[in-house]
């Protein structure tokens, strides 16, 4: 098992914020848990549903739309990658209207698996964990990790 890392992200909706998480967990990863970067994969947000390489452990404080597929409706990642949510968030998706909150608990859209499978997840705000366990889902409030 390795430890992923995100590195770049070609979304039209990425900024420099999700750059800053990844320098974050990458000082997480080198400098706290000691980890030798050559155990460290760096991986793109295209990747993400594509990687078939060694098992991965992925932390995520990324922007939710990331795992989305290319038509922007279902959420996808590789098989060979195990997420740990850090700090998930709703509130794009509402703020922005970059699409209906509802996928997020619609089974068939992918969301509610990943969040059930990978859970507890940790949640970036308070919004964000009560609506995950009004849905079912272990959430605690993380933060920013920035």
């Amino acid at each position: 098992m390795k430890y992923g890392l995100l590195t770049y992200f070609g979304a039209p909706y990425c900024n420099f914020g999700d750059y800053v998480q990844s320098i974050a967990i990458e000082y997480l990863y080198l400098e706290i848990m000691k980890i030798p970067k050559d155990q460290i994969v760096y991986i793109t947000e295209q990747e993400l549903k594509s990687y078939d390489g060694e098992q991965l452990i992925l932390p995520y404080s990324y922007v939710l739309a990331f795992l989305l597929d290319k038509n922007h409706e279902k959420a996808e990642i590789s098989n060979k990658i195990t997420v740990v949510f850090l700090g998930a968030s709703v509130e794009f998706a509402m703020l922005y209207d970059a699409y209906p909150l509802d996928n997020f608990f619609d089974s068939t859209k992918g969301y509610y698996n990943l969040f059930l499978k990978y859970s507890p997840v940790g949640c970036r705000d308070n919004f964000t964990k009560e609506l995950l366990q009004r849905h079912g889902i272990s959430a605690y409030l993380q933060g920013c990790i920035t």
